[in-house]
């Protein structure tokens, strides 16, 4: 029998969707291939994260809000919890920061002494550590590192420092619900137009990094009065206090509703993160607003490879929309944008990275 997987990830109300449907898509499939699979969801809102974690079984560890030897003591309780016998052939940790002291090498090394260790779509820190203090404490060593967000499309394949990096977007995990979603077509001109940020920054939150913040689009839709637009939102209340008339706001709903509700809209405005690659699947015109300053990358990346209107939240927001939003609700040049979306993302990831996975996961005594 398959030695059991731990797929290890964060999310709560700020951010992190994106992170959490891809390891409820990748753990399913595993146990499909009859591997023991279990989800180690670092945050600790289940209320508001129902909608993402469906029917799956997830442990929930509140993290971030404990000492850092508490977290370690506490955390490693939580796996004991999961694996009181056997521990995982196969450790999957889906999430960017994994260079923070958190991630010693010596405390996963003891609570993993014979694990492979694969990272999804974090950062390859192969370099010196350019905080002092951490110079203590290592990441584990990956073996496998697979980056389908932070890379150019396609597929392609490297070493560095012993490390088999796979990237592109051919390795982008999508969920279900997106490929059984019907694909855009042409829609009603005056239909809601969706306004969809995947890292559902607080509205009232200072955060540094943050280009273009959710309230400032919301002011820059109100100028667009002959146009109507819907969001769904973390936390409805306070993004309502933003917008006019012309939008609607509604709470946080399951990722097939998003889908649906892009599919049949006439355009799109959305961030730079997990949102853009599932529009571009489904071959929604979509408008780029980065939201963080490491999604300013993406957005490029897509603009120039001839899909979406980039927003560059530094000059005139409103102006860039009203401008964006004429163009891709424009039959001939909406339906090029869709087709180019499509080309650019196959949805056919999953399967990949299960190829990749199925010769460390499956591994017999």
């Amino acid at each position: 029998m398959p030695k059991p997987t731990l797929i290890i990830t964060r999310a709560d109300a700020a951010f992190g969707h994106g992170h959490l449907t891809r390891s409820l898509t990748l753990a399913p499939a595993l146990r499909r291939e009859g591997v023991r699979t279990e989800v180690l969801l670092l945050g600790d809102e289940p209320a508001l994260l129902h909608t993402y974690v469906r029917r799956e079984k997830v442990k929930f560890f509140p993290s971030w809000e404990l000492s850092y030897a508490l977290r370690r003591q506490q955390l490693a309780q939580a796996i004991s919890e999961l694996f009181p016998e056997e521990r995982p052939q196969l450790v999957i940790f889906d999430m960017y920061d994994f260079a923070d002291t958190y991630w010693a090498r010596r405390f996963f090394g003891e609570q993993f002494p014979d694990a492979v260790f694969v990272g999804l779509d974090i950062y390859n820190r192969s370099k010196r550590e350019p905080f002092p203090e951490r110079e203590a404490y290592k990441p584990v060593a990956f073996s496998l590192i697979i980056n389908s967000l932070l890379a150019p499309f396609g597929a392609q394949e490297s070493e560095a420092d012993g490390v088999r990096l796979l990237y592109g977007t051919d390795y982008l995990i999508l969920p279900p619900e997106l490929a059984a979603s019907p694909k855009w077509e042409p829609s009603r001109i005056d239909a809601p137009i969706p306004v969809i940020f995947s890292s559902n920054l607080r509205l009232d939150q200072a955060v540094n990094q943050v280009l273009l913040p959710a309230q400032n689009v919301m002011r820059s839709l109100k100028e667009l009065h002959c146009r109507r637009f819907v969001t769904h939102a973390t936390f409805p209340d306070m993004i309502e206090r933003y917008t006019g008339k012309n939008t609607e706001v509604r709470p946080l709903v399951p990722p097939e509703d998003i889908y649906n509700l892009l599919a049949g809209s006439p355009c799109a405005v959305v961030s730079a993160g997990t949102v853009l690659y599932e529009a571009a699947h489904l071959g929604v015109p979509v408008a780029i607003v980065p939201a963080v300053a490491h999604e300013q990358v993406t957005a490029r990346k897509f603009a120039d490879a001839g899909y979406g209107i980039y927003i560059d939240g530094r000059s005139n927001a409103a102006m860039q929309l009203r401008e964006a939003v004429t163009k891709l609700t424009q039959r001939e040049f909406a339906l090029g944008q869709s087709d180019a979306g499509r080309k650019l993302v196959d949805g056919k990831g999953l399967e990949r990275v299960l190829r990749e996975l199925r010769g460390i996961a499956c591994v017999s005594d």
